[in-house]
C-alpha cells in the first residue's frame, strides 16, 4: 500500500497494492468515477452531502459501479452492490467492515472508512486486487462521504472501476 502523506494515513497492510490520497478531479481516470466526484463536490459546495441528495435515476449510466457504505453500531455494512463493483472487489450486499474481523482487508478497510468519515473528504484509491475466483486486476476507486440531515456521518458512496494504466 502506497498512502498519501496529507493527510496521514495509517498503514493498512490488508490493503496491499493500493494507492491512496484526497481525491483530486484531474487525477481521477475512470468517468464513472468522475461523474460520481463532480456529482459530489457540486453538492458539497452548499454543505454536508447527504445520501438522500443521490437519485440514482440520474447516474443510471454508472450505476452499475456505485456503492453505498451504511455505519452500523460496530462498523459498516456494504448496503449496495452495483454488478460492476461486485465484480472488481468481490464482496456482496450485507459484507461488514468490523475493527475486531479476523480478516485484514475488512479490519483495514474499516480504518479507512473511518478515516474518510473523520477527514470528510472524498478518497481515491488506485492499484491491483486479486480475489481467490480470478487473477490480478487494475482498479480505480473513489469513496465520498454521506451525512445525516442532522449533519452526523452517514455512511459513504462511492464507485470502482477496471482501469488499464
Amino acid at each position: 500500500m502506497v498512502v498519501d502523506s496529507n493527510p496521514p494515513i495509517p498503514e493498512m497492510p490488508g490493503l496491499a497494492g493500493r494507492h491512496i490520497e484526497l481525491a483530486q478531479a484531474e487525477k481521477i481516470v475512470s468517468a464513472p468515477l468522475r461523474e460520481l466526484f463532480a456529482w459530489w463536490q457540486s453538492h458539497a459546495a452548499a454543505g454536508p452531502v447527504r445520501r438522500c441528495d443521490f437519485d440514482i435515476t440520474e447516474h443510471r449510466a454508472i450505476a452499475a459501479h456505485l456503492f453505498i457504505i451504511e455505519p452500523i453500531s460496530v462498523g459498516y455494512q456494504l448496503a449496495l452492490a452495483g454488478e460492476e463493483y461486485l465484480r472488481l472487489v468481490g464482496t456482496k450486499k450485507g459484507m461488514r467492515y468490523l475493527a475486531e474481523d479476523p480478516d485484514p482487508t475488512a479490519r483495514d478497510f474499516k480504518t479507512y472508512l473511518d478515516l474518510v468519515a473523520r477527514i470528510g473528504k472524498p478518497f481515491r484509491s488506485i492499484g491491483r486486487l486479486e480475489l481467490t475466483v480470478r487473477s490480478w486486476i487494475r482498479f480505480e476507486a473513489l469513496l465520498c462521504p454521506l451525512y445525516t440531515a442532522a449533519g452526523e456521518p452517514g455512511g459513504f458512496i462511492g464507485a470502482a472501476a477496471a482501469h488499464s494504466g
